[in-house]
């Protein structure tokens, strides 16, 4: 049975997909409270150290091992450097977990990449 494309529903649920991340990344900033954005600073810098350093460096190293063009290796590399997903966020509080913890995590994350992202790619090119 072939299935056809049905414009108006394929043009509303692209855009509502468009706007998915937008509106993950509305919620998670109306959680955070500028003045509480002290972190309970171990967790954050093990969960730093592990996504924006650790994580791109065993992706290039495993891209290394296996031999993979210099354009499949940067590739790889930018998908491990990015920061954490703003739907952990919602698995959180789906989850119970601490939310605000978790906003703020994503938040020093997203600040960080901005730095890290362009240091990780100087450093392997």
């Amino acid at each position: 049975m072939e299935m056809r494309n049905i414009p108006i529903i394929h043009e509303t649920t692209n855009l509502l997909g468009s706007a998915a991340l937008p509106i993950m990344l509305l919620s998670v900033g109306a959680n955070i409270k500028l003045r509480q954005l002290k972190v309970k600073i171990i967790p954050a810098i093990i969960s730093i150290i592990l996504k924006l350093a650790i994580f791109p460096l065993t992706v290039y190293l495993v891209a290394s091992y296996l031999k993979l063009i210099q354009l499949e290796t940067i590739v790889a590399v930018i998908f491990a450097s990015v920061p954490t997903a703003v739907s952990s966020f919602a698995l959180a509080l789906q989850l119970g977990g601490e939310t605000n913890f978790m906003a703020r995590i994503i938040s020093i994350h997203v600040a960080l990449s901005f730095i890290t992202i362009p240091l990780v790619l100087t450093l392997i090119i």
